[in-house]
């Protein structure tokens, strides 16, 4: 469960912001240009989007700990749509 890429704090969402935003605009064109490149914008990667990847961790552990340790993201989807739907529930009902 140690290894388990769902309890990667730094997530798809951090990934995928931080890979457009290396990206974009101009060419890499060396090993040290791209390192420079990474760190700038990692710099830059909004608060709140690592406020809500942090959000995030205490329900993927729990999700791998009811998966014994197995692959969460299907159930982890389930589980923030169930959430989701929970809180409109509420929301109706105020």
């Amino acid at each position: 469960m140690g290894n388990s890429p769902d309890l990667n704090l730094v997530d798809c969402a951090l990934w995928g912001a931080l890979q457009q935003m290396v990206c974009r605009d101009s060419i890499i064109t060396s090993l040290n240009d791209m390192k420079e490149k990474i760190w700038r914008c990692w710099a830059e990667l909004s608060q709140g989007l690592i406020d809500r990847a942090v959000d995030q961790w205490r329900p993927r552990l729990q999700a791998v700990v009811k998966a014994k340790g197995g692959h969460i993201e299907q159930l982890f989807n389930l589980f923030l749509s169930m959430m989701v739907m929970s809180m409109l529930s509420l929301s109706v009902e105020s």
